[in-house]
């Protein structure tokens, strides 16, 4: 289900945007070993990740796009 989820939201996420996972670092291994391998296949295109340890979430942020001199698109 944690990869249906992320491609599901991932693709109609807005640049900048943030998506939160639930059970990550907690009693379901597999959610966060799936989290981890969606992370590092998507690397480019995430800016940031938060764990909240206390509350089992992680927060990723969409990218935006960079603009062709350098800056960034919104």
């Amino acid at each position: 289900y944690v990869r249906n989820d992320f491609y599901l939201v991932w693709r109609k996420l807005s640049p900048g945007g943030v998506v939160a996972f639930h059970d990550y670092g907690h009693d379901l291994p597999n959610v966060t070993a799936t989290i981890d391998l969606l992370r590092a296949r998507h690397v480019g295109e995430i800016t940031e990740a938060h764990v909240d340890r206390e509350r089992h979430i992680i927060y990723l942020r969409k990218a935006k796009p960079e603009l062709k001199n350098g800056g960034v698109g919104y």
